[in-house]
């Protein structure tokens, strides 16, 4: 019943015209609808109260025509809208075999037994050059993502938190090109925003912890919070963050070709970047770890 609800409403939201803009551009003077709203051409020239009706009825047929369709139901739920996508993991939000492409395109290698992603300098015997299919190519795959994973001597939490060392080297080397990634996922998954978690925080993460390297309990935070924001490197670690922070949209943009007169619909999916911390670890650790083996 949920799943039900859930599509009809977000059906109601697509066949309603769109992105809301603050007015109904869909409603004529008179109250009445008059573009095609059904998805077959025919007009609603009911009230908006009616043709919502008529868009739920019709959000209703096709998903019981799909379900019986796993085709079918599978572009259908593909393109009803989505929404946000909250609490994304960005370098675990991009599928194992577009980091072997870059780490590929950039000459990296992959160590033979950890499967883990060295750099082109690395190369060796056993730091072999990255396939792009067959038996290593499956297992870096399954080494790399959840892909086919059956518990054995490493259970599932294990190995998922595994991965993203194996792959951190060619994610750390394709910043803006892994937001680009999430965000083009996004408009083709009819998604209008994503919250990503991004380490926006390095400069002041390492300012902290020069600060406080110890345990950090919530009595220490007024203490913490004070003694952070009047240190002198403050406002300098501020600026830096903030230029991070500007680079990476910039770049990613850049990438999707955001500028040009034919934009891609992954410009239009609207992203914002988290703070990403650990709650586990010295201050300054989750601002250094995720991007440390980016390339200099």
């Amino acid at each position: 019943m949920l799943l039900r609800v859930s599509l009809l409403g977000a059906m109601l939201f697509a066949c309603g015209g769109g992105h809301d803009t603050g007015t109904d551009a869909g409603v004529t003077p008179d109250g009445q609808r008059s573009e095609p709203t059904d998805g077959g051409g025919t007009p609603c020239t009911e009230s908006p109260t009616a043709c919502a009706a008529l868009w739920e009825q019709h959000a209703s047929d096709a998903f019981d025509t799909a379900l019986a369709d796993p085709t079918a139901l599978a572009a259908f739920l593909k393109a009803v809208p989505k929404g946000g996508d909250l609490h994304n993991h960005l370098s675990g939000a991009v599928y194992a075999e577009t980091y072997l492409d870059w780490g590929r395109a950039d000459g990296d290698c992959i160590n033979s037994t950890s499967k883990a992603a060295v750099a082109h300098s690395a190369c060796s015997t056993t730091n072999v050059a990255m396939p792009s299919s067959g038996a290593l190519f499956d297992a870096i795959i399954a080494a790399w993502s959840m892909e086919g994973f059956v518990a054995g001597t490493m259970n599932g939490h294990d190995h998922f938190f595994a991965t993203f060392g194996k792959y951190g080297l060619v994610a750390g080397g394709h910043r803006d090109q892994t937001i680009a990634d999430v965000a083009t996922r996004a408009a083709d998954e009819n998604e209008v925003y994503v919250e990503t978690m991004f380490n926006l925080g390095k400069n002041t993460g390492t300012l902290a912890d020069s600060i406080s390297s110890g345990p950090i309990t919530a009595a220490d935070l007024p203490a913490l919070y004070a003694n952070l924001t009047g240190a002198a490197g403050f406002t300098t670690a501020v600026t830096n963050d903030t230029a991070v922070l500007t680079s990476a949209r910039t770049g990613y943009t850049a990438v999707l070709g955001c500028n040009d007169l034919a934009a891609p619909a992954a410009c239009d999916v609207t992203v914002r970047f988290i703070a990403q911390v650990s709650r586990t670890c010295s201050v300054s650790w989750s601002a250094r770890s995720r991007w440390r083996n980016t390339r200099t």
